[in-house]
């Protein structure tokens, strides 16, 4: 009865308040590391920075495939999908695909995505009034999914700024294969036809993902990834892109720009540095050149990654962390966000937002958000010019504030403000969209 009672107690406490849970435990363990239970397993949560870059570093040591592959949604991406692959032919394919997500080729549709896409959505703000509220994070999936469409396929909005026929083609079997992955409870076509009476969430995944190999499938006409993975088998491709326009993606994209919004709207005095060294007439393709912005992005995504954590199994007979050995077998949740907040790392205000802290002399670790190690987020160089020409187009164009009353984050599965982020809009200058 004790153990049901903790893996009912752990595994409520953990969804209900994930945060509140690693805090609370790590300060009553006074660990890098502890012992716990989601459902029926037993799981080592690792939470220390230091911890954490160590569990993530060794590479042959833990496996994806037994952490991931034990949800039955996953089956859906295949044995090759290289977030869940483990070994050298994973780590192949990683170096394959990875100048293809490093291009600067492939953002240079992003400006006129950003522009058509505010057009769209906010040409009657004016810049003496503020506008009706709408919803950021919905707003920023939207985007995403533009953003993301333009850069893999090459597809940009036509000349009426309306969204194209893959985006929204994208956006809807995406989140259909995302919802499968994430909720079904068995891989259905396992079951015997006689036993399967309706679509469950896996069939309907199944249907998802053969629509997005058909887009996939269609020759890319301008300079994009798809047309850089062309040398690749076709099964090897489309598993690739599979990953690349999962629903997570933009869903993560659209979290780190909620947090931004909302983190600025916060603070007036960071808003209007912002403003200070990005003028409204500013050229996208400069981006890096503002240190402000990179410190402000670097700090959203150090204190609020978009997933929080890794589920990872230790696949060696014995594995050293810190100055514990963990067995073969262990399940380990690698806490992102509680190692992010390390205050030995980071310091006594690790969990205040403090972008000066990016921008000192001193060498500070990078946060663990894309990883670190040989299985690092490949994308992350195409992600972060992604953002950063987004977090720029919003400085330059508008100011805004917060309508929302609380600031309470849903961490689970992708970090963002728990009732949304409401936002008031005005914008900067009369020229508007004229400066590009």
């Amino acid at each position: 009865m004790a153990f049901l009672f903790h893996a009912v107690h752990d595994t409520t406490e953990f969804a209900s308040d994930v945060e509140a849970f690693l805090e609370s435990r790590q300060t009553r363990t006074s660990s890098n590391m502890f012992p716990g239970r989601i459902g029926l397993w037993s799981v080592q949560f690792v939470v220390g920075y230091e911890a954490a870059a160590s569990v993530l570093c060794q590479h042959g040591e833990v496996s994806r495939r037994r952490g991931l592959g034990s949800l039955p949604g996953m089956s859906l991406y295949g044995e090759d999908a290289i977030h869940i692959s483990d070994g050298v032919k994973a780590q192949v394919a990683r170096e394959q695909i990875r100048p293809a997500l490093s291009s600067p080729a492939n953002v240079s549709a992003a400006s006129r995505v950003l522009k058509a896409s505010f057009e769209t959505t906010f040409a009657d703000v004016e810049n003496d009034a503020w506008s009706r509220p709408f919803e950021a994070y919905e707003f920023s999936k939207v985007l995403a999914v533009d953003l993301l469409v333009a850069v893999i396929f090459g597809h940009e909005p036509g000349s009426s700024c309306a969204r194209n026929e893959t985006s929204q083609r994208v956006e809807k079997e995406s989140t259909l294969f995302w919802r499968a992955v994430t909720s079904s409870a068995i891989a259905s076509d396992r079951i015997p036809a006689a036993f399967r009476f309706v679509k469950t969430s896996y069939d309907l995944g199944i249907e998802a993902k053969q629509s997005l190999f058909s887009i996939f499938d269609d020759q890319p006409a301008a300079p994009c990834i798809a047309r850089d993975l062309m040398h690749l088998s076709n099964e090897d491709r489309r598993q690739h892109l599979l990953l690349f326009t999962s629903s997570l993606a933009h869903k993560s994209f659209s979290s780190m720009i909620t947090s931004f919004l909302m983190v600025v709207g916060d603070a007036p005095d960071i808003a209007n540095r912002l403003r200070d060294e990005i003028p409204c007439d500013c050229d996208l393709r400069d981006v890096e050149s503002f240190q402000f912005l990179n410190a402000c992005l670097k700090e959203v995504e150090r204190l609020y990654p978009p997933v929080i954590g890794l589920y990872l199994v230790v696949d060696s007979d014995r594995m050293r962390v810190g100055d514990t050995d963990l067995l073969r077998d262990t399940k380990i949740w690698c806490s992102i966000l509680s190692a992010n907040r390390d205050e030995r790392v980071y310091g006594k205000n690790a969990k205040e937002f403090q972008p000066e802290r990016w921008l000192s002399s001193g060498r500070i670790p990078p946060s663990l958000t894309y990883g670190t190690g040989p299985r690092d987020c490949l994308g992350q160089t195409l992600v972060r010019t992604l953002l950063l020409q987004t977090c720029a187009f919003w400085i330059s164009r508008f100011e805004w504030r917060i309508q929302s009353s609380s600031r309470k984050y849903r961490w689970l599965p992708v970090a963002r403000p728990r009732n949304g982020l409401s936002l008031e809009l005005k914008r900067r200058n009369e020229e508007f969209f004229d400066a590009m």
